[in-house]
């Protein structure tokens, strides 16, 4: 008897399967300080810009941590909190209406709207819901004695 392999019974060998190529999403991301917030429509807010490019297939909890990151660097908040901020999200097109990006759900939603775009390039506003304090740099002291 001879034995079968994957090739004799009809399957495609693991070696074989070429996984699809891991598509880049393009985050425009606009922090906007608490004074812009009296403003209604959050696409007439001003405020800090930044761009961030991450895999679609990237959970939310890296997703999270990656626009904090962008946050800390463009802001310098004393306290680092998503918490500190409401997020939405628009996309040209598809979503052109901010919408809401407080939790995984949501994340999950825009990652679905994401999937129907050719360029997936998408535009994150992180509104600040109170007026955070920045960090205070402190120079060191030389001891020139």
């Amino acid at each position: 008897m001879t034995p079968q392999g994957p090739e004799q019974l009809g399957e495609v060998a693991d070696a074989d399967a070429v996984e699809p190529p891991r598509v880049e999403v393009t985050y425009n991301i606009l922090i906007l300080p608490h004074s812009e917030i009296k403003k209604d429509d959050v696409k007439k807010r001003s405020g800090t810009s930044t761009i961030l490019t991450l895999h679609l297939d990237e959970p939310y909890d890296t997703f999270k941590a990656q626009i904090l990151c962008k946050i800390d660097k463009e802001t310098s908040p004393a306290t680092l909190s998503f918490d500190n901020y409401k997020a939405f999200f628009s996309i040209v097109r598809i979503s052109p209406k901010p919408t809401a990006l407080s939790d995984e759900s949501d994340y999950k939603e825009l990652i679905k709207r994401l999937k129907k775009t050719k360029e997936p390039i998408v535009t994150i506003y992180a509104q600040e819901l109170t007026d955070v304090s920045k960090k205070v740099l402190v120079p060191m002291r030389s001891d020139s004695s």
